[in-house]
């Protein structure tokens, strides 16, 4: 099977970046290859446990060339949260 690029770098709706992810995770090496020779890669940061119910969840950066990370937080392949720091 031939693997088609993406379209876009890491950009959009929360839709989107939940799309990538899911893509990303389903990649044995976490990375897909995005048009004009680029590629974006989901990099695991740590897991954390979040509320009252311990909920288990993975930190991601979504990397892609040129592009400062996206982290999100996501229950197996699922989208959770973005998280976007707060500039100093």
């Amino acid at each position: 099977m031939r693997k088609v690029p993406s379209i876009s770098p890491i950009t959009g709706t929360p839709w989107a970046i939940g799309s990538y992810l899911r893509a990303l995770l389903a990649a044995s090496d976490h990375q897909r290859a995005t048009l004009l020779g680029g590629g974006i890669r989901a990099e695991t940061l740590r897991n954390v446990q979040i509320g009252s119910e311990k909920d288990e969840l993975t930190a991601y950066a979504i990397w892609g060339r040129d592009v400062a990370p996206q982290f999100v937080l996501a229950r197996k392949d699922r989208l959770v949260a973005t998280l976007s720091p707060r500039p100093c």
